[in-house]
């Protein structure tokens, strides 16, 4: 685990947290429940997204909150305190 030392701050090899993992494990596994049924090959006009681009964004604006909330408590834990 010398690899990860050198690049980890924290002493475990690896800093995920049990809550962490639940919540990925539940978005890979809802990710293909709430896709699209695949393209039937005829054109047809769109009036609003469908339900995979709504769910797309939703697992994109999650996982932005989701690393800019870690990013934060990271930098939070290692700032220096005057």
């Amino acid at each position: 685990m010398v690899f990860w030392g050198r690049f980890n701050p924290s002493p475990t090899p690896l800093p995920y947290t049990p809550r962490m993992l639940r919540i990925a494990l539940a978005l890979l596994i809802a990710t293909p429940a709430l896709a699209a049924t695949p393209h039937s090959g005829i054109a047809g006009t769109r009036s609003m997204p469908e339900l995979s681009d709504l769910a797309l964004f939703a697992c994109a604006a999650f996982g932005v909150w989701f690393v800019r909330s870690r990013l934060r408590a990271r930098f939070r834990r290692d700032t220096p305190k005057d």
